[in-house]
């Protein structure tokens, strides 16, 4: 019941390969109804469609993504979905440790990475929000599932997520491919945060 505006293979990982879950045996990480999400990265809200759709009418998804033309098709798919577009909330920020940071930026659709210093003279620029400063702003009463997948922005969002994640200890499904170093440095980190957190490792 979702019409979309995409590329095949983001729909297979999404919503027929379910990337942003982890069903195994012993344990079913997902999005469930009346959940509240972050979505950090994105890009043109297919994943918060699927979020969306999974948290029912009492659930919200807040969608951080901030380049201007992943946000363009991002409004172009929510107007696409109106049952479903009342529970998404576009953040036009890129998620980081601290808020207001400059970051530089140069436009590759849903690849696109941020940098400390510009890559060439035609870079973007973009200023940062954190999680724990979007939580504390907004009066978010709960989070209950993280999903990050931001091009190697991961640990520093995650460190502006700390608070969030010890107060709330959402459900998390957070992309370490990005950097070899991610596949120790997010659960080494997580773990520092004595959330009491399980870790799974799964690819798509």
């Amino acid at each position: 019941d979702i019409k979309l505006f995409s590329v095949p293979l983001s729909v297979l990982a999404i919503f027929v390969l379910k990337q942003y879950e982890c069903a195994r045996s012993s344990v079913v990480c997902k999005v469930a109804n009346g959940d509240v999400v972050i979505d950090g990265g994105a890009c043109w809200v297919d994943s918060s469609l699927y979020f969306a759709r999974e948290v029912g009418r009492t659930g919200k998804v807040y969608s951080f993504e901030f380049l201007p033309v992943n946000l363009e098709i991002a409004r172009r798919n929510a107007q696409a979905n109106p049952h479903l577009s009342d529970r998404i909330e576009i953040i036009e920020k890129p998620l980081w440790d601290v808020s207001g940071c400059p970051l530089y930026y140069t436009e590759d659709g849903p690849a696109t990475r941020v940098t400390m210093e510009p890559p060439h003279s035609e870079c973007g620029t973009v200023t940062t929000l954190s999680l724990d400063d979007f939580v504390a702003k907004h009066g978010v009463e709960k989070v209950d599932f993280i999903k990050m997948d931001i091009e190697g922005a991961e640990v520093n969002a995650l460190h502006g997520a700390a608070g969030t994640i010890q107060r709330f200890r959402p459900k998390l499904a957070i992309s370490v491919y990005h950097n070899l170093s991610d596949f120790a440095e997010i659960p080494l980190f997580l773990d520092s945060l004595g959330a009491g957190y399980d870790f799974y490792l799964d690819h798509y």
